[in-house]
Parts: structure tokens; C-alpha cells; sequence
């Protein structure tokens, strides 16, 4: 039998200095935020929204030895001792590989040591830019089956080793590799939170070196009423929804507001997370 995750709804912001010190528990009770709003609440979105649930691929343990044998992980996977699913570890010339699956929320996770954070740079050269590093991050997704026609590239960051020069001038970088990310939507809307995570890391020569990637599909189960951007800052303020956020003491600035779709985690089923609105 398939499990599902509840997908919940919120009016999202993209949030500066966000550091996780405390937990939410810590904040609450003994430290003092000060959220400030950089930007103008958008209108509020009319009716009702459809809810979601995530309804994983249901992988077989030879689908897994597939996909490990594409990255040339030779091994036998076990069940992975914290989360439902499969791991795969392996140690090639003093550098750590790992292919992971999340039976519960369809996620695969790919990590190559070498590939993304080599102890010396490669040559510079050899380093894709950001168009092409998303040009092979995309083309690797539509070969082994994780691309969607709802997603969209969003932001690609790089990895740089650097050297620091006397008085802080005159100091050299490096790229390691470049990490692209992705955003899935529903109905036009973003998927937000860490469930919601699509990246691949590409390293020299275009290799691939990481990605957290889905294989799952979505199923409608309901509606919800959206309430508006100015009841959900509210709600933050009051720390009444916070929805696991951590903070540091101190001052918070909000940039940007805008409806989305939340999946908090790549884990595992979070069915103690409830469906809300909130910034």
C-alpha cells in the first residue's frame, strides 16, 4: 500500500538570516525576533486552493542497483537505518559515495565527495558555467526519468575553495563544482520547504556529483480556504505559525510574499504536519 504526504498551503517569504541555533521550542520561550516586512503584501488569493498529497514511486530494490550502477556504485544496498527506504555507501580512493531512497516521500539522494568538494581545484577550465552546469543538470534529469513538465530551473550556486591575500587583498578562488536548483508548481504555484528540494551538483568535466531528486506523483484530495497575506504575517508575528522555522535573536527581513505549496521534508512521511497558511 502507497503512503502519502499531506502537502500543506501557505502564503511563502523568502527570509534573510535565518540561522538554525535554537529549535522552535527555544525560540518561543526565550528569545525575542523582530520580523521586519521589506516589501508589499500581493493580493490575496481568491477561494479555495486544491490540497495535495505526494504519493511516492513505489522503487523496487533492482530499480535502486539500477540507478546505482548509472552513478558506478558497485555494492549491495541495505535498508536504510533511519528512514524508510534504501542506502548505498561506498569508499573509492579515500573519498565517500552514497546513493540514498526515501520510500516515503520518493526521493533519491546522490553523493559523490570528490566530484563536489575535491581537496584541490580542478582546472578552472574544466568547470562548466552556470548555463551549461544547467543545460547537464537538465539533460541528466529527462535521461534517467526525474524530469517534470512542472518544473523550472530556479538558481545556481557554486562551491569555491579560495585563498585569502595579505590584508585581505590580492586573494585567489576557485569553483569547485556548481549546484542548480529547481522548483516544481501546482496549479502555478511554487512548492516550497526543504521536501521540496530538486538540485544536481555538477563538477569537472560536467560530472555529476550530487542531487536530491523526486520520483513521485501528486494527487488532489480536497480544497482549503486561503487566508489572506495580511492574517498570515499576523500569524508569524505571533509566533502561532511558524511551522518549524529556527531563528536567531534579533532582527528578521522579509523580501518577498508570495502563494505556495509547502513539503516540509525529503525524510519521511510527515503526517503530524498539518495544512496551513502562513508566511
Amino acid at each position: 500500500m502507497k503512503k502519502e504526504i499531506v502537502v500543506g498551503v501557505l502564503i511563502a517569504a523568502v527570509i534573510t538570516a535565518l540561522v538554525a541555533v535554537v529549535a522552535l521550542k527555544t525560540l518561543t520561550e526565550r528569545r525575542e525576533v523582530k520580523f521586519h516586512l521589506g516589501c508589499e503584501l500581493p493580493p490575496g488569493v481568491e477561494g479555495e486552493l486544491s490540497s495535495y498529497r505526494v504519493v511516492p514511486y513505489n522503487l523496487s530494490t533492482e530499480e535502486f542497483l539500477q540507478m546505482a550502477r548509472v552513478l558506478g556504485l558497485n555494492g549491495t544496498p541495505s535498508p536504510h537505518p533511519d528512514y524508510p527506504g534504501y542506502i548505498l555507501v561506498v569508499e573509492q580512493e579515500g573519498y565517500m559515495r552514497s546513493l540514498e531512497y526515501f520510500s516515503e516521500t520518493g526521493v533519491f539522494a546522490y553523493f559523490d565527495e570528490r566530484v563536489s568538494y575535491p581537496t584541490s581545484p580542478p582546472p578552472q577550465e574544466s568547470i562548466p558555467t552556470v548555463e551549461e552546469a544547467r543545460e547537464i543538470a537538465e539533460e541528466f534529469m529527462r535521461r534517467w526519468g526525474f524530469w517534470q513538465d512542472n518544473m523550472t530551473p530556479t538558481s545556481t550556486g557554486s562551491t569555491t575553495m579560495g585563498v585569502g591575500g595579505k590584508g585581505g587583498e590580492g586573494g585567489q578562488e576557485w569553483v569547485l563544482s556548481r549546484s542548480v536548483s529547481f522548483t516544481e508548481h501546482l496549479e502555478g504555484y511554487p512548492l516550497v520547504g526543504a521536501g521540496a528540494k530538486v538540485s544536481v551538483t555538477v563538477g569537472a568535466d560536467g560530472e555529476i556529483g550530487g542531487f536530491i531528486l523526486p520520483r513521485r506523483n501528486y494527487t488532489a484530495t480536497g480544497v482549503v480556504n486561503a487566508i489572506s497575506p495580511e492574517e498570515a504575517y499576523r500569524k508569524l508575528k505571533s509566533g502561532e505559525q511558524m511551522d518549524g522555522l529556527r531563528l536567531a535573536e534579533g532582527d528578521v527581513y522579509i523580501k518577498e510574499v508570495y502563494p505556495a505549496y509547502y513539503l516540509s521534508t525529503i525524510l519521511e512521511d510527515p503526517r503530524g504536519d498539518f495544512a496551513v497558511l502562513c508566511i
